[in-house]
């Protein structure tokens, strides 16, 4: 078979269909609400009831009512046309006076059915949850499910703003192009993530083997330089890291891993010197753990016991870094460093707390790679190459006779092969389509609402939800709704 090659510039699909995913959403139009001054009754009733405590000059409570215009599109104008209402509704304002209901419910009725109107209008036109983003969490999780891969991609973005506590909520949510600029970030390094999984050499014949285990005495320190490492036992045939205020004290050199990665640790471990109320709290980190990179990463936390116990934790450990495992428990003893420099022995007489490690393992935990390679170019072959051209972003070929027409096809399947230039591009080509992206959007509800993603025998009744969606523009109520009532649901 004959083979080309051609720059497979896959990550513009990648790249808009991930910003599409994380901050894309219908376009907003200020709602047809009336702007400029109060209408004459409102406007009359203020000057009469409010405006001697609330005009230009006076502006009790910072609030000038005098100047007030009508702007309902400016949520800001809003809310204070509401506080007016709530605050003479309930009979604060004005406050030294009882107002006659006769004389304010026509002001309440007027005002009421104003902001009611506006307020309808708004939802009519942008819905009544504005558009959001993904948080974070949520963009991490999407993509590398999207890729099949695990990546810590949250620390490529900001953190988020909260409101009332949640991250989700709309109007707490910023873009900017600094925003957007980690999103593109964090989208490049999953894609060079995901493709370096999928070329990279096979784990059978890496040098770097997947599982690392190390027993008490590749851990133990080496007593001629203590330097903040755990103290080994051989009676024991354990380590045992002391309660401690000294920085960087419990790091295990032996742990540095050789690579980037995801990784499963496993620590064999009992607490020493158990305080009386049965436990003792151990952090478990990763760093370089020196004060050249003083930043520390956490993983996990053990409540260690008299009982020998093996604990679990899934990590993202970066290339060079070390664990760190020491008591952080703030209700027991503590000892300095020069205390936990001494001899063998010394601090474990001095009935301070420890955790005793038999051993650590380290397995790297690598994506399924027929997985990657589906998400990234379905049933393709692919072959790597050696970049000798350094200019060239090319590192693989398709092996086919017709690669770019083999290409055009895995597109196709997605966007029906037309040409885009961004994500408005993207968007315009999809919405052509709204029945595919129904049918997509009530698949992906049924994984949600059940927990298994569509069989082939699903099929009829996802049709029929889509179809029974139709009328009403196949909106995302209307779909949630059939979806509760279909038998995918009830039946699960």
């Amino acid at each position: 078979m004959k083979t080309k090659s051609f720059p497979f510039e896959v990550r513009r699909l990648r790249i808009a269909l991930t910003l599409l995913s994380a901050i894309a959403g219908p376009s907003i139009t200020l709602p047809n609400v009336s702007a400029g001054q109060p209408p004459e009754q409102l406007a009359e009733f203020l000057e009469l009831n409010c405006t001697y405590c609330h005009d230009t000059s006076t502006q009790e409570g910072d609030l000038d009512l005098e100047s007030l215009t009508l702007e309902l599109a400016d949520p800001d104008n809003f809310h204070l046309w509401e506080r007016v209402f709530d605050r003479i509704r309930e009979g604060e304002m004005p406050p030294e006076e009882d107002l006659d209901p006769a004389e304010s419910k026509p002001f309440l009725a007027k005002l009421h059915g104003i902001l009611d109107g506006a307020d309808n209008d708004r939802i009519n036109t942008e819905g009544r949850v504005p558009t959001r983003r993904l948080t974070r969490t949520q963009y991490e999780r999407n993509v590398c499910d999207l890729l099949a891969i695990d990546v810590p991609l949250r620390e490529f973005l900001p953190e988020e703003s909260l409101a009332d506590g949640f991250d989700t909520v709309s109007s707490s949510q910023q873009v900017s192009d600094h925003s957007l600029a980690a999103y593109l970030d964090a989208a490049d390094f999953t894609l060079q993530t995901a493709f370096d999984q999928l070329l990279g050499s096979d784990a059978s014949v890496d040098a770097s083997p997947d599982t690392i285990h190390l027993d008490w005495n590749k851990l133990r320190r080496n007593e001629k330089r203590t330097n903040r490492e755990p103290e080994g036992r051989p009676d024991h045939k354990d380590i045992v890291s002391w309660s401690s205020s000294q920085n960087f004290y419990g790091r295990m050199p032996a742990t540095s891993v050789p690579e980037t990665g995801r990784y499963k640790v496993r620590v064999k471990a009992r607490s020493v010197n158990t305080p009386k109320m049965g436990r003792v709290w151990f952090s478990v980190n990763s760093g370089v753990c020196s004060g050249k990179a003083s930043t520390m990463y956490w993983i996990g936390s053990i409540e260690a016991t008299d009982e020998t116990r093996v604990y679990e934790f899934d990590a993202w450990i970066r290339e060079g870094h070390m664990l760190q495992i020491v008591p952080n428990d703030y209700g027991i003893r503590r000892v300095a460093a020069k205390a936990v420099d001494s001899k063998p022995g010394v601090v474990e007489e001095m009935g301070v707390a420890g955790i005793a490690i038999e051993w650590i393992e380290l397995k790297r935990l690598r994506g399924d790679r027929e997985e990657i390679k589906v998400a990234l170019v379905g049933d393709l072959e692919l072959q790597p190459i050696d970049a000798t051209n350094k200019r060239s972003k090319q590192r693989f070929k398709i092996v086919s006779a017709k690669p770019k027409q083999d290409l055009k096809q895995r597109i196709h399947a997605f966007t029906s092969g037309e040409a885009f230039d961004d994500i408005e591009g993207l968007k315009a080509i999809l919405t052509k389509r709204p029945e595919q992206l129904a049918k997509n959007l009530a698949s992906q509800f049924v994984t949600y609402a059940t927990g298994a993603s569509p069989t082939f025998a699903d099929r009829d009744e996802l049709q029929r939800i889509v179809a029974a969606t139709q009328p009403t523009d196949y909106g995302v109520r209307s779909l949630i709704h059939e979806v509760i009532q279909s038998p995918l649901f009830q039946n699960k």
